[in-house]
Order: structure tokens, then C-alpha cells, then sequence
């Protein structure tokens, strides 16, 4: 099992090395299934109460998208 983040799919201007680094673990767990193996990259979602999406602006700017955390 593989976290990685929702950026990966969904990247926001300024983020494209966060960006690069999900979806690096994302392609990880598709070659791992290609042979053979069993791995999963579960991209989390924005978090309410703490982390990078936790300021009032983040907040705004998601609802705002039409995201909520």
C-alpha cells in the first residue's frame, strides 16, 4: 500500500515537483501489478483540520472548485 495525493491527478500551479513525486508512487504501484505484484496507491484528498489544505484560503479556494475536504 502506497500513499500518495490527489495533486498527482489534480496538481495546482507551484506544485509540479509534489506532483511529480505522487505520481511517481502511483506509477510504482501500476508496474508493481504489471509483474505481478499486489500494490495499491491510495491518493488521499485534501484534509480539513490539518496539512497543506488546512488554511482558510485553501479552504475557499477549494469550495470555490467545487472540492471540499
Amino acid at each position: 500500500m502506497l500513499f500518495s495525493s490527489i495533486v498527482s491527478t489534480f496538481g495546482n500551479v507551484g506544485q509540479s515537483n509534489y506532483a511529480a513525486a505522487n505520481g511517481t508512487l502511483d506509477d510504482i504501484a501500476r508496474s508493481d501489478n504489471l509483474h505481478g505484484l499486489s500494490t495499491c496507491s491510495l491518493q488521499w484528498g485534501p484534509w480539513a483540520q490539518v496539512g497543506m489544505a488546512s488554511a482558510t484560503s485553501t479552504q475557499a479556494h477549494l469550495t470555490a472548485s467545487g472540492y471540499r475536504a
